[in-house]
């Protein structure tokens, strides 16, 4: 099951375009797509109501807030949530569960100035672990742009707003030069400053898993990236028992 959210600012809007088939053209017409946030200590569910056509739906700014995310499903597969008062967050059904993985646009845009997109999706795995998200900062940013932002999403299978660490690490020195609270199931922003864009300074987050987006701005336009697991850029046998040394090795230092 996949998941899509978008993110909402004072300076920032956001759109999705969310495809109703999947990749080899099945058309998901006995579905419709829903939003989820925290009402007290409890998924609220409701339908939402937005354009779409025969192929996609189109989730504009309105729809948007940086709490809430959407999915797909049938009536009958929100009644098994209901079954434990929608008290945590279950996989629902397997429609977007393709190879390769099922993707919606995630459209990111300034009033009066420029956008930037990618595909997007959060898979119902990362819902059910805990863990930590590690990524370099100088290859995904731009130090000669007017300002760089970093925005942090989370989301947990339960409805709860929990505290988590973020860390800047100087991976030469071994030491952390800034650090920082985020919280679960919404977006997380932190503005990044230019002294922190270096090749040796990694951005580190401890227990809960997270998709980050960087984004920087020039002159009113905007660039967006965002990174994959780091298992992704080791391609060898040994690619998880690497990872798994370094964040050990992180661990001790942000202990």
């Amino acid at each position: 099951m996949i998941f899509f959210f978008g993110l909402k600012t004072e300076i920032f809007k956001s759109a999705l375009t969310i495809p109703r088939f999947q990749l080899r053209g099945k058309i998901i017409d006995d579905c419709e797509l829903y939003s989820a946030n925290i009402n007290k200590d409890s998924w609220e569910i409701k339908k939402v109501i937005c354009k779409k056509n025969n192929r996609f739906y189109f989730v504009d700014e309105n729809e948007i807030n940086n709490n809430k995310f959407f999915f797909l499903a049938k009536i009958e597969d929100l009644e098994k949530m209901k079954k434990n008062n929608n008290k945590q967050f279950l996989n629902l059904n397997n429609y977007t569960d393709t190879d390769p993985a099922y993707r919606g646009n995630f459209k990111i845009f300034i009033k009066n100035g420029g956008f930037s997109s990618f595909q997007s999706e959060y898979p119902y795995a990362m819902l059910t672990k805990k863990g930590s998200t590690l990524s370099p900062l100088s290859h995904v940013t731009n130090k000669d742009a007017d300002y760089n932002k970093i925005f942090i999403r989370n989301i947990y299978e339960y409805p709860i707003k929990d505290n988590f660490d973020l860390f800047f690490i100087n991976m030469n020195s071994k030491k952390v030069v800034f650090k920082t609270k985020l919280q679960t199931n919404t977006f997380n922003e932190i503005d990044l400053e230019n002294k922190f864009i270096e090749p040796e300074i990694y951005m580190y987050c401890k227990n809960y898993l997270s998709a980050p987006i960087f984004v920087s701005v020039k002159n009113n336009h905007v660039a967006c990236e965002h990174t994959h697991p780091l298992y992704d850029y080791i391609p060898t046998k040994d690619g998880y028992k690497i990872i798994a040394s370094l964040k050990k090795e992180l661990n001790e230092i942000t202990n």
